[in-house]
């Protein structure tokens, strides 16, 4: 199921992405070296020029099918450092997004399903598990365990707007996972990871270091702005913002 959480979405993530957007270009241009990508970017035409006017002279043409790696080689060497100074920022920023944007909140009266995937090494046929569910909100069928997924499930049900945790009772272990029905724009964490590479994916809540769990989902409806994902907007305003960088600074 989808949910089009509206206009007042978009107005955020069109600002944010025309900032980031230009802010990118100010920094590349700030720290790049300008002259240098520019002598490349000129070399690789040159280089494409040869194609065509020498077609016939096949030693020209792979002399200038090598050059232009080397160029294309110098191109991405300037632009890597700032490029990779660039993705920590950005790392963060699209994974605060993602929490606002990607889902929407639990529709009270409507189901949704709670997944425990476990490592692949436990058995879960043989666990002790159980799953406590804050007030209004309620767990609607017991645990349905799928071995060949290593995954236990159940049906939960909002009755009323409600944020809270869930309790996972895994084998006497104890391991929380926020749930939320509430109404407005708030940032949901649909996966808890259970290690530092799913974390990096998923960082809107912090991991849990039980090494028998992998990862706890809750089945949030997904998000659309006016029908379309939220990353469409994002980086459509992204590129405005980057032309209107480069022609203002």
């Amino acid at each position: 199921m989808e949910v089009d959480i509206g206009a007042v979405p978009l107005t955020l993530i069109v600002v944010s992405a025309l900032i980031s957007g230009a802010a990118s270009v100010a920094f590349i241009k700030r720290f790049a070296d300008l002259g240098g990508m520019r002598k490349a970017v000129n070399r690789i035409v040159a280089c494409l020029l040869e194609f065509r006017l020498f077609a016939d002279e096949p030693s020209v043409v792979l002399k200038a099918q090598w050059n232009l790696l080397a160029a294309n080689a110098r191109l991405m060497r300037l632009m890597a450092l700032p490029a990779l100074a660039l993705i920590a920022p950005y790392w963060l920023l699209l994974a605060a997004a993602d929490g606002f944007f990607a889902h929407a909140p639990l529709t009270p009266g409507e189901p949704s399903v709670v997944t425990l995937r476990c490592r692949g090494s436990e058995d879960v046929r043989t666990a002790i598990v159980t799953l406590e569910a804050p007030a209004g909100v309620t767990v609607d069928t017991a645990p349905v365990r799928i071995p060949v997924d290593s995954e236990i499930c159940w049906r939960i049900r909002a009755q009323e707007p409600v944020s809270g945790r869930l309790a996972v009772h895994y084998n006497g272990r104890l391991l929380t996972k926020t749930v939320s029905s509430s109404r407005g724009l708030e940032s949901l964490s649909d996966l808890r990871a259970g290690s530092v590479w799913l974390f990096l994916l998923h960082p809107e809540e912090l991991p849990f270091s039980d090494p028998a769990i992998a990862s706890i989902r809750v089945a949030y409806p997904k998000a659309t702005v006016f029908e379309l994902p939220w990353l469409f907007w994002f980086c459509a305003a992204s590129f405005v913002g980057a032309i209107a960088g480069a022609t203002v600074c």
